[in-house]
């Protein structure tokens, strides 16, 4: 069930790093990550409800299941977001914040964080937002939270062209229209999708 779940993720994981990087990249990355977490490919989407409760129920026992879990999802991303934020750091886009792996864990944790709240059948926290509308408040923060500078934070970031690559490295068609997971049934229109930048210029 797990690699059903992450497939995309690891392979999209396995592409990222092959590619130039750059903080153009990381700013990918990061969408592309939150992007698996919170909203998954089509054929992860009917099982990461089951596998999100065994996640949660692991987290209060032993955490086997868990730590099984990130070794095999995760383990991936760690490589490549390290190494896109020492090169962002060089180029003067990044401000020093520490330990590279923790930014990278949080940015993972923030992102199942929110799934686990929008999936919960009771919705124990009402989200303004959902489906591209939360994603994209979700990247925002954890751009600043890694330590993007604001001259990189006023770069105009699109993102539908974000989008469109995030559903390429996923094997998915990029042309819109949303799925039903993406548009959240109604949060977000597609003709408003692809006029608003991430940040203001």
């Amino acid at each position: 069930m797990a690699l059903v779940c992450t497939r995309g993720g690891i392979d999209g994981a396995q592409l990222l790093r092959a590619a130039q990087p750059s903080t153009a990249l990381l700013v990918q990355a990061v969408h592309f990550l939150l992007y698996n977490v919170l909203i998954g490919s089509p054929a992860g989407q009917p099982r990461k409800g089951h596998l999100d409760r065994l996640l949660a129920q692991s987290l209060s026992g032993n955490g086997e299941l868990l730590a099984r879990f990130h070794d095999q999802a995760v383990a991936p991303w760690l490589l490549v977001m390290e190494e896109l934020l020492r090169l962002a750091q060089q180029a003067g886009d990044l401000y020093p914040s520490g330990e590279a792996q923790l930014t990278v864990w949080f940015t993972y944790q923030l992102g199942l964080a929110a799934r686990l709240l929008e999936n919960c059948p009771t919705q124990p926290v009402a989200y303004p937002a959902r489906g591209l509308a939360l994603l994209d408040s979700l990247v925002g923060f954890a751009l600043r939270g890694l330590g993007l500078t604001e001259a990189a934070l006023r770069r105009p970031y699109r993102p539908a062209e974000l989008l469109a690559e995030t559903r390429r490295l996923l094997g998915l068609p990029t042309a819109l229209p949303l799925t039903a997971k993406e548009s959240a049934h109604g949060a977000v229109s597609p003709a408003a999708y692809g006029s608003v930048a991430m940040t203001a210029p």
